[in-house]
């Protein structure tokens, strides 16, 4: 994932995102244990570019 936080910005990718359920036990019901952990840290690490700012 090297680089892609910043190919992201420089070209106005815009990530959307869906879970099953805002709670992480019913993320982890649904997709398995470690899941809603494992999708925040994703999407966390895909918008640390400076430009990338707007999380929702």
């Amino acid at each position: 994932m090297d680089g892609l936080p910043e190919f992201y910005a420089g070209n106005s990718v815009e990530i959307v995102a869906s879970l099953p359920c805002y709670t992480e036990a019913g993320v982890d019901t649904v997709r398995g244990r470690g899941a809603f952990q494992k999708s925040v840290r994703a999407l966390r690490t895909s918008v640390q570019a400076p430009e990338s700012t707007h999380v929702i």
